[in-house]
This record gives C-alpha cells, structure tokens and sequence, in this order.
C-alpha cells in the first residue's frame, strides 16, 4: 500500500510541473486512450483491464490540476 502511495504521489508532482497547454494536450491524449480502450473492450481484445482505472484516475489528477491552474 505505501509503494502504491509513493507511486501516486511521484505521478501527481510530475504532472504539477506542467504547463495549462502540456496538461491540456495531455489530457486529450488520455481521454482518447481511454475511449479506444473502451472500444476494444467490447470487441473483447483486452487484457489489462486494470489500465482503465489507473487512467480514469489520471484524467481525474490532470482536470484536478487545470482547475486549480485556471482559478
């Protein structure tokens, strides 16, 4: 559990350094994986459905950071 936090905690630090714009792009980039993931599902090609929580979560920290930025 505490690998798992220092994980999170490493992700979330590296994602405050970035800009608005790099956020931004990022998040559109996720948002688009997720989408295909979703996609892929349905026809059945997915192995690692654990991925799809790990990503809805850093889509979540992005938008987090963004409003935040914007405010």
């Amino acid at each position: 559990m505490k690998t798992e936090k220092k994980t999170i905690n490493k992700k979330a630090e590296a994602l405050k350094s970035k800009t608005a714009a790099e956020l931004d792009l990022l998040l559109r980039e996720h948002t688009r994986t997720l989408l295909d993931m979703r996609l892929a599902r349905r026809s059945g090609s997915v192995e690692k459905t654990h991925l799809f929580r790990e990503l809805r979560r850093e889509i979540a920290r992005i938008r987090t950071l963004l409003a935040k930025k914007s405010a």
